[in-house]
């Protein structure tokens, strides 16, 4: 399965905005890719940044998807956790994650709206929640 991405919206005639047209409303959802082993990823859930976020932001559905960096690298981990992480690995490929963590803002239909990488700070997560509805709102789609 392809992820749809922003360019997707602008040329699918069944998401394309029509001008005039009443629009559906759109949620948001941030999905979280990062690891146990993975330092920013760590300092984020320690200053419980996402939960910030959430409560700041109440309609912005977040999911946190943890991934295995090296299959070696089990430390500390429950063969179920390592299971689960390693299974997870699909769900990275089909979201094309490179680097831990990255954040990717997608529509409730599953289409890609705006994606960051690297350790964020509250303040940045907030910019990045805005700038997805900036480009859902030019797309015509209503946040």
């Amino acid at each position: 399965m392809t992820k749809k991405t922003q360019d997707d919206i602008e040329t699918d005639p069944k998401t394309a905005a029509t001008p005039g047209a009443q629009t559906k409303q759109t949620k948001l959802r941030l999905v979280k890719f990062g690891s146990p082993h993975c330092s920013p990823c760590v300092a984020m859930d320690k200053a419980k940044t996402l939960e910030k976020l959430q409560a700041k932001f109440p309609d912005l559905e977040v999911e946190k998807i943890d991934l295995m960096l090296d299959p070696d690298f089990k430390d500390g981990l429950s063969d179920d956790q390592v299971k689960a992480m390693t299974a997870n690995g699909d769900i990275a490929d089909e979201y094309d994650v490179e680097a831990m963590p990255t954040f990717v803002f997608e529509t409730d239909d599953g289409t890609e709206v705006h994606r960051e990488t690297g350790g964020q700070s509250l303040s940045g997560l907030e910019t990045a929640y805005k700038d997805a509805l900036k480009k859902l709102s030019r797309k015509g789609a209503k946040p």
